[in-house]
């Protein structure tokens, strides 16, 4: 559970982002979906299963749809979370925009602390109108930092 220091943290932020700029979408991270067997992600997240199960039986793969580059084709945020995959920067989240070939292309892929806790999930990832090479911009969970596509490096970045 989210105590209320937590809370008021993150809506003072979220105010912040509102005087600079217009929100899309307050948190894409509000549907959590575990049923990527049955999506296209099954073949992409394939080696990093195998590699988990090697260290642990203990991970989770969770994901969430949002059109990052407004073609609308879903595209897809993916959370790793376990041993394998965290550290002290977080969980590793990657990004995967859905191309018209039904391929998937990743476009970022860092550990961000993204994961709250087990009972209430993620952070708020909050996506502004703004757009950087065709990509909307997206708030890091519970910062005020940006992440802007780069078309040079084909990625998000900071």
């Amino acid at each position: 559970m989210i105590d209320e220091k937590t809370m008021t943290k993150e809506i003072d932020l979220i105010e912040d982002i509102e005087k600079k700029y217009n929100i899309l979408e307050y948190d894409i991270c509000g549907t959590k979906r575990v049923d990527y067997e049955n999506t296209i992600l099954k073949e992409y997240v394939k080696k990093d299963i195998e590699d988990a199960m090697r260290v642990s039986s203990k991970f989770s793969i969770d994901y969430h749809l949002f059109d990052f580059n407004d073609d609308g084709m879903e595209d897809y945020l993916v959370c790793f979370d376990g041993i394998v995959w965290s550290e002290e920067a977080g969980d590793l989240v990657r990004i995967y925009i859905q191309e018209e070939n039904g391929n998937l292309r990743r476009v970022f892929n860092r550990n961000l602390h993204i994961h709250e806790n087990e009972i209430d999930g993620h952070a708020s990832l909050v996506i502004l109108e703004q757009k950087t090479n065709g990509y909307y911009d997206i708030v890091v969970p519970n910062s005020t930092q940006i992440m802007r596509y780069n078309r040079k490096k084909g990625e998000y970045v900071f």
